[in-house]
């Protein structure tokens, strides 16, 4: 059954990823705004805080996925990534270089607030319909090496969420879904390092700055990410890429 919920998510996933070449002028119609800015950021504050406990695995998904991409870049094979009921993760890859492992441990920790800020670029330029296509591609891509079944499971299903948006809603609804999930990745991101901080063990690995230290500096990037991030979409600054 977990096998054919796989396949299926696979396969819509791939076919949306496809769509990718049918991209018209209305993805570049408009940037979100000040309106559907802050009415998807009120959306996205509940759901990573109050509703965190429904949807933080979203970002503990992505948090893992800094790690593996770095882990693959550094070239280290990646066993697994797991992403587990209680909200946290594991990312186990083969050993690689010292500086490539240093990177590739810090690297999940800024890896929502980068995603969402990624994301807020694209919408700056009017892309809502590809912020939404480049999210797909990364589920089907994290699904290869997400190995167990709370995690498959989860994944699934945010790209059958994904999807469902992209192939039935309209213009309006994936560019307000598209901004309140850029804006999640920014919150929840900026959240989990917070809740990792309080962790005595987490940063205690990475060297020079000790746990504190690597604690603030993350903290810092990920607010300044948000707000960079923000700006965008309110249209306040230029889009960086």
């Amino acid at each position: 059954m977990l096998d054919l919920l796989m396949s299926s998510a696979g396969a819509v996933g791939v076919t949306a990823v496809s769509r990718l070449a049918e991209l018209t002028v209305e993805d570049n119609a408009r940037a979100p705004g000040v309106t559907v800015t802050l009415t998807s950021a009120f959306v996205a504050f509940l759901l990573a805080f109050p509703l965190s406990f429904l949807s933080g695995h979203a970002s503990t998904a992505v948090h893992e996925s800094g790690h593996m991409l770095f882990a693959l870049w550094g070239g280290g094979t990646v066993e697994h990534v797991h992403v587990n009921r209680n909200g946290g993760g594991e990312t186990r890859y083969s050993p690689i270089p010292v500086v490539d492992d240093v990177v590739a441990s810090a690297a999940g920790y800024l890896a929502p607030s980068v995603g969402g800020l990624l994301l807020a670029d694209l919408l700056g330029h009017g892309h809502a319909y590809a912020a939404l296509v480049v999210t797909v591609a990364f589920l089907v891509f994290l699904l290869i090496f997400v190995k167990n079944a709370f995690g498959r499971i989860y994944v699934a299903l945010m790209l059958v969420f994904f999807v469902g948006v992209l192939l039935k809603a309209g213009p309006e609804m994936i560019l307000f879904t598209a901004c309140t999930w850029a804006w999640f990745l920014m919150s929840d991101g900026m959240r989990k390092i917070l809740v990792i901080w309080a962790r005595a063990t987490d940063y205690d690995y990475l060297p020079l700055l000790g746990r504190n230290g690597w604690a603030v500096v993350n903290l810092f990037l990920s607010v300044a990410a948000m707000i960079w991030g923000g700006l965008i979409l309110v249209g306040a600054k230029e889009p960086f890429l």
